[in-house]
């Protein structure tokens, strides 16, 4: 698969990130996610040795499906534009991904995930130091053995060429 990326006007990100707010406006989970750090993002060179994440990278991989996803780019005057990128050809393509459940300082059990980053490739270069890591079709059945050995999932961390 081949990557492109389009700009896209702050009005349509600022809807989009309203239209999550609302979604999901009243979910007592994100009461205790709120008081939580920051944890979407794993970073590849160091998540099997992060206690945040090493057990998951161990027994709980899965696969993030998206079309997109936006990077800032810094602008002029200080002000940030978002970039989409996206295949060339559309369609969905997947992250590597670690999911977890786990009790919150209230007592109800939350369900997350975290998508795993690595280098970015030449395109994104442009605009951020991290990417996601997006595992090519041939790749996620590995991604999913229970079985796999460490030194194999870690050879899979790494940019989308």
């Amino acid at each position: 698969p081949t990557f492109s990326r389009t700009m896209r006007a702050g009005d349509e990100m600022n809807d989009l990130r309203r239209s999550i707010t609302l979604g999901t406006t009243g979910d007592r989970r994100l009461e205790a996610l709120a008081r939580l750090p920051d944890l979407i993002n794993a970073r590849g060179e160091t998540v099997a040795t992060s206690g945040a994440f090493r057990d998951s990278f161990r027994r709980r991989r899965c696969l993030v499906p998206a079309e997109a996803f936006y990077e800032w780019r810094k602008e002029a005057g200080g002000k940030k534009a978002p970039v989409r990128f996206g295949l060339r050809e559309g369609g969905l393509f997947t992250f590597a991904g670690l999911h977890d459940a786990w009790l919150a300082p209230s007592g109800e059990r939350v369900e997350s995930f975290a998508i795993i980053t690595c280098e970015p490739n030449e395109l994104v270069a442009e605009v951020h130091n991290r990417m996601p890591v997006i595992l090519p079709e041939a790749a996620r059945a590995a991604w999913l053995n229970p079985a796999a050995e460490l030194p194999a999932l870690q050879a899979l961390l790494r940019p989308l060429a």
